[in-house]
């Protein structure tokens, strides 16, 4: 699969497959702080200034 971008607006920005990271990088991924999901293994990477991938921690959501 390559990478799909869903939108500059979307969270995750982008959904791709793990064998689609080549030296953590995703070629085309070029959206500095948006969220790649990666399909078969559920993890979340954010795309850092350098155009590697990072950890993505979600920020907690509200509680009522």
């Amino acid at each position: 699969m390559a990478l799909n971008c869903v939108g500059k607006d979307c969270v995750p920005a982008y959904t791709a497959l793990s064998s689609d990271i080549s030296n953590n990088k995703i070629l085309g991924a070029d959206m500095i702080g948006k969220v790649v999901y990666l399909e078969d293994t559920g993890a979340w990477k954010i795309i850092k200034s350098d155009l590697t991938l990072g950890a993505y921690v979600a920020p907690p959501s509200p509680t009522s």
